[in-house]
């Protein structure tokens, strides 16, 4: 039961640093020049395919079904970054708040298992 906890715990809290970096990298995506457009948004696909890689690890790992729904959801902001900025911010947002409960919920069971 530790070891579980703590291992969703360590996943959860590295994909929302990921997470972190995708957004920011997506919010860049707009404040390049017109010429550089397509690198940008190329260079974020390839951070996100990535970061979709270790998602992918981490549900193999922990079976935790809201990692696959992350992976899911990554591949959405994927199909969104050409075309809806606001759509592929919104869903990273929700990817986001999904992750943050898998750790909340992970921290709080480490806490009443007095490991914490």
């Amino acid at each position: 039961m530790v070891k579980d906890e703590v291992i969703l715990l360590q996943y959860s809290e590295k994909i929302k640093s990921e997470l972190i970096i995708a957004m920011k990298m997506l919010y860049l995506t707009q404040e390049v020049e017109e010429d550089e457009i397509k690198g940008a948004n190329r260079m974020l696909n390839e951070f996100l395919n990535a970061l979709a890689v270790e998602v992918r690890i981490a549900y193999n790992v922990t079976k935790d079904q809201r990692f696959k729904e992350v992976e899911e959801g990554i591949n959405e902001v994927m199909g969104l970054i050409d075309s809806d900025f606001e759509g592929a911010t919104e869903k990273i947002s929700t990817i986001m708040t999904r992750v943050t409960t898998c750790a909340d919920e992970a921290y709080r069971e480490l806490i009443n298992l007095g490991i914490l």
